[in-house]
């Protein structure tokens, strides 16, 4: 029995250089996120021995909440400007097909450039023009226009694109917090029914009714299932994370209503 704890023992403290890496991974990441270095945040006191039931609980999710909420992602804004700005360029692709002179002069009549507009000769349209010609410009601002509406294209089914990408996530980061919920709730109830399986095995023990390998059994599934909890709450809180960075910025009614 003696032997077996030892094993037991020297089993839990190797997985402790695990855990003690994966903790100074997760240092330096939020080192990077708050812009400090990680020498900083390892002088800063963490509370540690604490027990996983202590963790702040995730926010409920309203009942109803409207789908514009989205519009707050900063990747449909930029698509959405995108598509604004495609749009402008038509605009001004189109407006070179004019030319630039006053349709009216003194006293709100027809001005002389525009009465000279189809003259023969020296018109503003004619080929020894010094100006620049709209129509005689071999096609260069038809290829404009055609390559502004292609593009203004493009923006579009980007912008669909980005605004199916927003829902796809939102709908798997729900779909992975209600997985997450479900099996925390499950080994929850699991953890419980343990803990009470080895006090009853460390009660048999003392009156002598069985070996302590029951006991040492009993512990080690409840070891493995706590570390099943700890996992199943960090999956928990992880897709609250995913289910705040997809709706742009969390589900509070200020922000269910702000654009």
């Amino acid at each position: 029995a003696l032997r077996q704890a030892e094993s037991e023992l020297a089993a839990t403290r190797a997985q402790l250089p695990a855990l003690r890496q994966q903790m100074g991974l997760q240092r330096n990441a939020l080192s990077v996120l708050l812009g400090r270095t990680p020498r900083a945040l390892m002088r800063e006191p963490i509370a540690r021995g604490q027990s996983v039931e202590i963790l702040p609980v995730p926010p409920v999710v309203p009942d109803f909440m409207p789908s514009s909420i989205l519009d707050r992602r900063p990747d449909i804004q930029q698509a959405e400007q995108q598509l604004v700005a495609a749009n402008a360029q038509i605009g001004v692709a189109k407006a070179a097909f004019y030319p630039n002179i006053a349709l009216t002069g003194t006293l709100g009549q027809q001005s002389r450039e525009l009465g000279d507009l189809f003259t023969s000769g020296n018109g503003i349209w004619g080929l020894a023009s010094s100006l620049t010609s709209p129509i005689f410009d071999f096609g260069r601002n038809q290829a404009n226009l055609d390559a502004s509406e292609a593009r203004r294209q493009q923006a579009l089914v980007s912008y669909g694109q980005t605004v199916r990408g927003a829902f796809r996530e939102v709908l798997d980061a729900f779909e992975k917090q209600q997985g997450s919920t479900e099996r925390l709730t499950a080994i929850d109830g699991q953890v419980e029914a343990l803990r009470r399986t080895v006090e009853l095995a460390r009660d048999r023990y003392d009156g002598g009714y069985t070996s302590y390998i029951e006991v040492l059994d009993a512990q080690r599934t409840l070891f493995q299932a706590e570390l099943d909890q700890s996992e199943a709450l960090r999956d928990r809180l992880q897709a609250s994370v995913e289910l705040y960075k997809a709706l742009g910025g969390g589900w509070s009614a200020d922000a269910s209503a702000s654009r």
